[in-house]
């Protein structure tokens, strides 16, 4: 798969090149000759596509191209959506028999059988069965003590949409706008109010900025001459298309280190449209609750919660704009609700433990826990996401002792008297297990399972389980894979890891919490695939990780650490 870089229209086919370096040929005789391929348009334009490794150019012919993806029309086309869905999202029942018809072909086929023999392997047509158990989420708790639940409610969407659990005050708040798009800015700011009525959030009237100019200096210039460190939040109403507007990198990058105040970005199209408006700004005052420190909603009857305890998630990111450098982000609940969080930003150039980033944030998340709640956590409970089994043995000698050597410099400095209690578990969302539901034999067939199923028997090892945490409509569920590589507590004044003998009730309440936390996401009604502190670590790495530059690198202000908040969402 290529990306069309430009296009040169001093080529075409008939045009040579130096083939194998002695050799010149032209592009048609190579197609013709190495792949077979007649090309019938001798003057075409060639494409170019540019490598991001090394900068070479590769030439391409226009008529053996076809582009990927999707448009915007086929993605509106409700039709071709629904005929899409049934060929590239099968049902459980679906899935079954192509596998099965799949397996049958391999033990029928000559050759595929002498290999089986060979190598002793026998394949059977029917899935393996495994008992399961249902965990239920539980309650919801919002504003003024007020709960619903998780599971059961059909009108969830539209319930979480009200007074949230704790509604930081928000006096000073601006809004930035192009001034050709003054309409847009009253309609948002309108509807805004409105919104804060109905949430009683406690928030006053924005300040509404406009920009005359068309270039990110216009918007660079009004942000230094109005915002201060007084300023709460900041809203950009820009032009474009999602994900691809006009100045919005520039802004994020602006507001993230020269002017650490969070940020959130509406479309201008989004508001001109006008559809679903009211709920899309309920969501966006969500998010600006979360982002200043709020609370939009906890759970009920957390397990584990029976002393002060800490959720840390951990995502590295890995791309080739980074080159060989890695991006370390790291987000600890410091609150009692699991709704606050301490986060930072790591890089790690080539050949540097990713262990010392670790260790420091660790202690300094362990501090900033300290500072909100008086007292060190009595546990921890750390989710490391992208884990593969080949990637446990050296996590467990990095990472996980980089938690360690945090604890014991705490110690040694005499500001941590005990130790806490400390499990550390690897993640796995990209699994290729599927799980069905029902009897392949019976009238109704397979289904996928609700949401909330756990196993952890027969295909696990007592420190292990699969989680299916989304209700799944389409095509067959996947679930995530928890693997709990380290579980330390204190025994006799001894700091002992007793990961092989885990008992089953904490196992079983490590299993509740985890799928509770999958409701804890603010970007999102619902659960999700994985526990939120993981989301959220993903969301902080992804936001710096994908607009890095080399010569202009996006680590967010030191400041946005004493915020403790999800800034970056």
């Amino acid at each position: 798969m290529y990306r069309v870089d430009d296009i040169d229209f001093q080529l075409n086919p008939q045009c040579t090149f130096k083939f194998r370096e002695t050799e010149e040929i032209s592009y048609a005789e190579y197609y013709e000759k190495k792949y077979n391929k007649k090309l019938n348009y001798p003057n075409q334009p060639l494409l170019i596509h540019k490598k991001k490794k090394d900068g070479n150019i590769i030439h391409l012919m226009p008529e053996l191209c076809v582009l990927t993806g999707q448009s915007d029309e086929m993605r509106q086309n409700f039709q071709l959506q629904k005929d899409l869905n049934e060929t590239i999202k099968p049902n459980p029942q679906k899935r079954l028999e192509g596998s099965q018809k799949l397996i049958d072909l391999i033990k029928t086929n000559d050759k595929t059988k002498e290999l089986l023999a060979k190598w002793a392997i026998t394949l059977d047509m029917n899935p393996v069965s495994v008992d399961a158990v249902k965990v239920d989420a539980g309650n919801i708790l919002m504003g003024r003590n007020n709960t619903f639940s998780l599971e059961n409610t059909p009108d969830f969407d539209r319930k979480i949409q009200s007074e949230m659990l704790d509604q930081v005050q928000m006096r000073k708040i601006g809004v930035f706008c192009p001034s050709r798009d003054k309409e847009a800015c009253k309609t948002f700011v309108d509807t805004l109010r409105k919104c804060v009525e109905t949430f009683n959030y406690p928030m006053s009237p924005p300040k509404e900025f406009y920009i005359d100019g068309r270039n990110f200096e216009d918007w660079q210039e009004k942000f230094t001459q109005v915002l201060d460190p007084s300023v709460q939040a900041v809203i950009l109403l820009l032009p474009g298309k999602k994900k691809a507007a006009p100045f919005y990198d520039d802004c994020k990058r602006f507001l993230l280190t020269k002017c650490p105040i969070p940020s959130q970005v509406v479309l201008i199209s989004t508001i001109q449209a006008g559809k679903n408006l009211r709920s899309i700004i309920n969501k966006i005052l969500i998010q600006l609750c979360a982002k200043v420190g709020g609370t939009p909603w906890s759970l009920t009857d957390f397990p584990l919660l029976d002393v002060p305890t800490m959720v840390v998630g951990i995502d590295v990111y890995h791309k080739t704009a980074m080159k060989k450098d890695s991006l370390l982000a790291f987000c600890g609940t410091v609150n009692k609700h699991l709704s606050r969080y301490w986060s930072t930003i790591d890089l790690h150039p080539p050949g540097e433990e990713i262990g010392k980033g670790i260790q420091n944030a660790a202690r300094n998340c362990l501090l900033a826990f300290k500072e909100i709640n008086g007292r060190f956590p009595a546990r921890i409970i750390v989710y490391r996401d992208g884990v593969s089994d080949s990637q446990r043995k050296t996590l467990e000698e990095i990472e996980v002792k980089a938690f360690l050597r945090a604890f014991d410099s705490l110690a040694e400095s005499n500001q941590l008297q005990t130790k806490p209690e400390f499990v550390f578990i690897c993640v796995n969302k990209r699994m290729t297990a599927k799980f069905f539901s029902g009897d392949n034999l019976q009238r109704g067939g397979l289904s996928n399972p609700d949401q909330g199923t756990v196993v952890s028997d027969e295909i696990t090892t007592g420190k292990d389980f699969y989680l299916i945490s989304q209700k799944t409509t389409q095509g067959s569920a996947t679930p995530t894979h928890y693997f709990v590589l380290n579980h330390f507590v204190n025994v006799d004044g001894n700091y002992v890891d007793r990961v092989d003998s885990i008992p089953n009730d904490f196992m079983q309440s490590l299993q509740i919490f985890t799928y509770k936390l999958c409701y804890m996401y603010y970007n999102w009604s619902g659960s999700i695939k994985v526990p939120s502190a993981i989301q959220y670590a993903h969301k902080l790495s992804n936001l710096i990780g994908d607009r890095w530059r080399p010569n202009n690198q996006m680590i967010p202000h030191k400041a946005f650490e004493s915020y403790k908040s999800l800034y970056f969402i």
